[in-house]
């Protein structure tokens, strides 16, 4: 839910009882100003333990293009291993618009998960066939965004909730969050009747007041 800072609200959506997730924030006036995304996303989490005990989690882009990807990968994990109360509370990490396998395949992540940490990795899956990958590549679960997501849309146009039928036809057996169109209780009911997990919200919350994007964000995106 980048590019902007999703700090508050992730401390609000888990102490509501949902599931914050901290962005990869990759904004020009950081690096101009000499802020990294490495540092930034370490900075983000040491502030998100500081003001709840509830859990949470954090997203990596995994794309070729992302510099900080690599870094990230590589240096957040050890940084949860370093603090007891990430250890505790850092319990999901989702990667997308890249590879499924660039967090697994992490030495520091694998070490990460041995030392009994509860984290588990999902990676968004916007089409069938990137499902079949990410399964492939031993994810522990899915996040499902059809067509109507606002970020990481299906290639293949297919609605979410179809997509979602597909991909549980064919994994039945891994953990899924639809993506993608979801804004209301009933759309959640939806959701959880076909099979999945959860719901994964975005672009419902841009315009709350916890919501550290720009105000012209959040004039587009209020909800009537």
């Amino acid at each position: 839910m980048g590019p902007f800072y999703t700090t508050e609200l992730t401390i609000a959506l888990s102490e509501a009882g949902g599931l914050g997730v901290l962005s990869h924030t990759a904004l020009i006036s950081d690096y101009e100003a000499g802020r990294e995304p490495v540092g930034i996303m370490k900075k983000n989490m040491e502030y998100v333990v500081e003001h709840t005990d509830k859990p949470f989690g954090f997203n990596i882009r995994t794309s070729r293009r992302e510099m900080a990807a690599s870094g990230l990968v590589k240096d957040i994990p050890r940084f949860i291993m370093k603090n007891p109360k990430l250890r505790e509370q850092c319990v999901y990490a989702i990667t997308s618009a890249g590879s499924s396998k660039t967090l697994p395949q992490s030495k520091p992540f694998q070490r990460l998960k041995e030392s009994g940490s509860q984290i588990k990795h999902f990676h968004v899956a916007p089409a069938l066939w990137l499902a079949d990958k990410c399964v492939a590549s031993n994810v522990d679960g899915l996040v499902v965004s059809g067509g109507e997501g606002g970020g990481h849309q299906s290639y293949e146009k297919v609605s979410t909730l179809v997509l979602l039928q597909q991909i549980l036809q064919k994994h039945p057996d891994v953990p899924v969050v639809a993506c993608g169109g979801f804004a209301t209780g009933s759309g959640l009911a939806s959701a959880l009747a076909m099979g999945a997990g959860a719901v994964a919200m975005g672009s419902r919350f841009i315009a709350s007041n916890e919501s550290e994007f720009d105000g012209t964000y959040k004039k587009c995106c209020s909800f009537r």
